[in-house]
């Protein structure tokens, strides 16, 4: 019962994200973050060790997500095609 309460509020929660966030951004966050989570969760309960190249791309998906989510002028001229400055 407590998976199909947490299914139900995981996608009440997209649903609220996708108001204000576009589908592909919303879907690329919710995936970056559940990779990002069962990892975390595998280290430590299920004590599975982490190699170098997997903490680069846990590294790589939480950057990823983050300048998905950035507002700097420079990323928002580039993704609206406006007159970037310099």
């Amino acid at each position: 019962m407590a998976v199909v309460v947490g299914y139900a509020l995981a996608f009440y929660c997209l649903s609220m994200a996708l108001r204000i966030i576009p589908m592909g951004v919303a879907y690329a966050v919710w995936c970056g973050v559940g990779i990002v989570l069962i990892s975390g969760i595998a280290w430590v309960l299920h004590d599975q060790r982490l190699d170098f190249i997997s903490l680069t791309a846990i590294g790589l998906i939480v950057l990823g997500t983050m300048i998905l989510r950035c507002e700097w002028p420079f990323f928002d001229c580039i993704n609206n095609l406006r007159d970037c400055p310099g």
